[in-house]
């Protein structure tokens, strides 16, 4: 079988990404798989013999879609690919003209809403209404289709995104030095959080929760991994909070560093306002760490309350500050959620059942062409 999947994701650009290593993974049964993305520059990047990812050029939205579509088209009609696979969005309308105008099979992925302002939700009902095949990664969002967009039925696959975490079991070599790279301070109760810099993700929140913390008498540092265009915002909120001393920015990090992170770290906190399914929540399982975490993604799925984490369905710095200070004056709490939290992980399908789950979701995509 061959796919083709239309992304926004340009770590599928590179090589060495985790990205696409999971994407490896996950289309090893494929006769071919290719990825467009949208980039300012042609190129191509051929990661396997049957995987290799695109960047199509567009000048501006309309440009870009259109280059994408025709790029699509050419695909379809030259090498015959049996699937394609968009989002709920304008890559959905490309996906539906495939599917009506030259009969190939067309799925829908869906990893979440972000920014769904009233021109997006149309779109998305517009899109999720029309497609033969859904693809979801949390029980959580095919709820969300059913009640929001009156999507349901067997056409809706609940696949979760696999996530390797053979890395994160135990720290790297270089973990005394990791942990003094990054300032993590013995006698403190370090908390860290990994993800984008951007609004959704309520960074500001744990910036202001550990500023109440360390008011209370806490010995905390927060440690906030990530880029993105908040980065100048939390600075400067860091400062109005008089917290330079608690709270650290480390940009960027990954390979080993990030590891060391992890297993530096004593609780993970997610304080994110939505979230398709959260692949640092299951790192930071992996590492041992027990798990904070607002009520999206797994949570309810993998990180139950009390069971394997803390969640938290109101998220606001007094109920971050109240979560994390839990763990810091209870230690048998620790060990529980530490010990739910393995048993969540042994209890999530393989990568090779995942895979399984994604070729049963293109097959019956294939299943349903015009």
């Amino acid at each position: 079988m061959k796919v083709v999947n239309l992304s926004h994701d340009p770590q599928l650009l590179r090589s060495n990404s985790v990205a696409t290593s999971r994407t490896l993974t996950m289309t090893r049964t494929l006769t071919a798989y290719t990825v467009l993305i949208p980039t300012s520059e042609a190129q191509v990047v051929k990661h396997s013999d049957t995987m290799q990812a695109e960047g199509v050029v567009g000048n501006g939205k309309p440009l870009q879609l259109f280059a994408m579509f025709r790029r699509v088209r050419q695909l379809v009609r030259a090498e015959q690919y049996d699937v394609v696979s968009t989002d709920q969005y304008y890559y959905g309308l490309i996906g539906y003209l495939m599917l009506t105008c030259y009969g190939v099979g067309w799925e829908v992925q869906v990893h979440g809403f972000e920014k769904l302002h009233w021109l997006r939700r149309q779109l998305a009902r517009f899109v999720l209404r029309r497609a033969p095949s859904i693809r979801v990664n949390s029980e959580r969002i095919r709820q969300r289709l059913a009640t929001e967009f009156g999507v349901s039925g067997d056409n809706v696959h609940v696949v979760p995104i696999h996530v390797d975490t053979t890395a994160f079991v135990e720290p790297p070599e270089s973990f005394t030095a990791i942990r003094d790279q990054f300032q993590c301070t013995d006698g403190y109760f370090h908390v860290l959080t990994v993800s984008r810099l951007v609004p959704i993700k309520q960074t500001e929140l744990l910036v202001q929760a550990c500023a109440q913390l360390r008011e209370a008498g806490h010995a905390v540092q927060l440690h906030i991994v990530g880029t993105g265009p908040r980065a100048e915002y939390l600075q400067r909120l860091i400062a109005e909070q008089s917290v330079t001393d608690a709270v650290f920015l480390h940009g960027h990090v990954e390979g080993d560093a990030l590891v060391g992170l992890y297993h530096a770290a004593d609780c993970f906190v997610l304080a994110s306002a939505n979230e398709g399914w959260g692949m640092v929540v299951i790192e930071a399982l992996a590492a041992g760490l027990p798990v904070v975490m607002s009520d999206v993604g797994c949570a309810g799925e993998v990180v139950i309350d009390e069971v394997s984490g803390l969640v938290l369905p109101t998220v606001d710095p007094d109920t971050l500050a109240a979560a994390i200070a839990r763990l810091i004056d209870d230690a048998d709490l620790r060990s529980q959620l530490i010990a739910g939290g393995q048993a969540a992980l042994a209890a999530l399908p393989t990568a090779t059942e995942i895979s399984a789950k994604y070729d049963a979701a293109w097959q019956f995509a294939a299943n349903r062409k015009c």
